[in-house]
């Protein structure tokens, strides 16, 4: 009985160090930026002051050097936030019940200090559906926001993907 509690930690070790060994990591947990993309002024348009954090604090997650002006060695990173109108999916008169689309985009390019295009402007999109309950307005706002809230980090972390992806090629 002992020797299989052993042999059973001794599996669970072992399969933890060959994990962390291949690179493997937790969905969710922010990419890394390569040293190569140089500090990054980062310039944010239509942010409110929590995106601004928000994306700020992932930024900083990654190991970015976010500056105010740049410089030779930099990157200027111009990002905006885009809130797409809520859309009706689904209503419902018998039941009282909606499902609604929030749909937040982020648009964002690249380019090097001396101007030259390093990506493109591209938008990321994300969306995710919410049923409302008109009986529980309260707890619908609430989840509404915290929906937003994933959203928004969701398409940051999107974002410092993107960018780890291109700096390091």
């Amino acid at each position: 009985m002992r020797n299989e509690s052993v042999s059973w930690r001794f599996a669970i070790v072992l399969l933890s160090f060959s994990l962390v060994g291949c690179g493997f990591k937790l969905a969710g947990e922010t990419a890394s930026l390569p040293e190569s993309l140089g500090p990054i002024h980062l310039v944010m348009s239509n942010f409110n002051a929590q995106q601004r954090a928000t994306l700020l604090d992932t930024f900083k997650h990654a190991g970015a050097e976010i500056v105010s002006e740049i410089g030779d060695n930099g990157v200027l990173l111009p990002v905006t936030i885009k809130t797409v109108p809520d859309r009706i999916v689904v209503n419902s008169a018998v039941t009282g019940r909606r499902v609604v689309r929030i749909t937040r985009q982020l648009g964002f390019s690249l380019k090097s200090s001396s101007g030259e295009i390093l990506i493109e402007q591209k938008t990321l999109n994300k969306h995710r559906d919410l049923d409302v309950d008109s009986d529980a307005l309260l707890s619908s706002v609430e989840e509404k926001e915290e929906v937003i809230q994933d959203l928004e980090q969701a398409l940051f972390n999107q974002l410092v993907y993107q960018l780890s992806r291109i700096g390091g090629s």
